[in-house]
């Protein structure tokens, strides 16, 4: 369907998706009347001059639904505003460009400004950036010819210290007996070694432990933000908490400074500073978001393997659903409980178990291979598993507390 110069056009709801049709629109010319959103914090604002309002009757308006979820539904409230016009989803919408098109047209700074919530804010930057790669893929110095597998997650761990001690932890922090910080230097080591390496990798999580307990967090912060690939490599940011401590102003500060966003995990009763915590952020302006909890899944549980270990190793790898690949002392991990096991003893050496960044051989091949999961990690074994079937029926109650360190054995 095509829209002309004279139609009546509001766009709802107000999102990355809804502002990448205006200026696809925009740049055909037709002009959009306003946002139509029921979000009572997106509304009373105005993007590139067009209002975001609460849904009004439009005489003769064309309303264009831009929503992956609940389309048909949100068509259906709306047929009343149209004023006799139309109520349309924006698959039916032809434009002569495309979102990769329009892209670097996006008012950014605006769109952060409206956007209140920090996973709808950071879900649109994410789509940004992979438009911007897609128009502007990596040259030749950029990548060689073994591609590597899209990368969802990875976490960037900084401490073993934490301030909780959960029963069933699936980072194994309950089994340190002396946890220890990651140094400064081989943090930014690290990091510099697999930004140049990777192509994208959609989010990037910063934890612990209890990351608020790193010494040189706002450091690290600052150089992750500072570094001239990050921008381009990574969709965002974000530092995991679990609702008992307050960052230090200078933390407060970077992360304000470079957008690094705060995910909270409320664990109810254990996130006990869970307040106090939201109040900073929102008097430091801190794009933050807290994660309710009601049951955890029993995965990623350190056991003893009950046969073979080749075969087990293979079965939990080719079933793990685990999309978090981890960063730990100069080494890449498919996983935090790999990465904390073997810095524990508490798997069998070998080599399969993570790539070595900083060997001297170290290369794109040999990442690539890892992620391949041609040769499973042996430390798998030693997992219980973390299939789709586990995730759906093995729950939990949250974060139940141990308060001794669990003994285990070493190898």
């Amino acid at each position: 369907m095509k829209l002309s110069q004279q139609d009546n056009v509001v766009i709802t709801p107000f999102s990355i998706y809804s502002i990448l049709l205006y200026h696809r629109l925009k740049r055909q010319g037709i002009k959009v009347k306003a946002f139509f959103d029921r979000n009572s914090q997106l509304q009373n604002n105005d993007y590139d001059g067009i209002p975001v309002l609460l849904p009004i009757i439009q005489k003769n308006s064309k309303i264009i639904v831009c929503s992956e979820r609940y389309e048909s539904e949100i068509i259906k409230q709306l047929v009343d505003y149209a004023g006799n016009g139309e109520v349309i989803s924006c698959k039916r919408i032809d434009t002569q460009f495309s979102n990769q098109d329009v892209a670097k047209d996006v008012l950014l700074d605006q769109y952060k400004v409206i956007v209140p919530n920090a996973a709808f804010l950071a879900d649109g930057i994410l789509k940004l950036k992979k438009l911007h790669r897609l128009a502007n893929p990596p040259s030749a110095g950029e990548a060689d010819n073994m591609p590597l597998p899209n990368m969802s997650r990875i976490i960037l761990i900084l401490t073993e210290k934490c301030t909780l001690k959960c029963k069933y932890c699936g980072t194994l922090n309950q089994y340190f007996e002396k946890p220890k910080d990651i140094d400064l230097s081989v943090l930014e080591d690290e990091f510099d070694i697999f930004i140049r390496t990777i192509d994208f990798v959609d989010e990037m999580h910063i934890i612990g432990g209890e990351p608020l307990l790193y010494p040189h967090l706002a450091e690290i912060i600052r150089y992750i933000y500072k570094h001239p690939l990050t921008n381009k490599k990574i969709g965002y940011v974000r530092i995991v908490t679990n609702g008992t401590l307050i960052p230090k102003d200078d933390v407060l500060a970077a992360c304000k400074e470079t957008e690094t966003s705060i995910l909270i995990s409320n664990y109810a009763e254990y996130s006990r500073k869970i307040d106090e915590l939201v109040s900073a952020l929102e008097e430091w302006r801190v794009i933050y978001c807290v994660q309710g909890h009601n049951t955890w899944a029993l995965t990623s549980q350190l056991c003893k393997p009950d046969r073979d270990i080749e075969t087990l190793a293979f079965q939990h790898t080719t079933q793990c659903i685990t999309s978090c690949r981890a960063l730990k002392s100069g080494k890449f991990y498919h996983c935090s409980f790999l990465a904390n096991a073997d810095d524990l003893h508490a798997i069998p050496y070998s080599e399969r178990n993570y790539v070595d960044l900083f060997a001297s051989d170290f290369s794109r091949e040999k990442l690539a291979i890892y992620l391949s999961k041609q040769y499973p990690p042996v430390g798998c074994a030693f997992c219980n598993g973390c299939s789709k079937e586990q995730w759906e029926n093995d729950r939990i109650p949250e974060a139940e507390q141990c308060y001794e360190v669990i003994e285990y054995k070493k190898y």
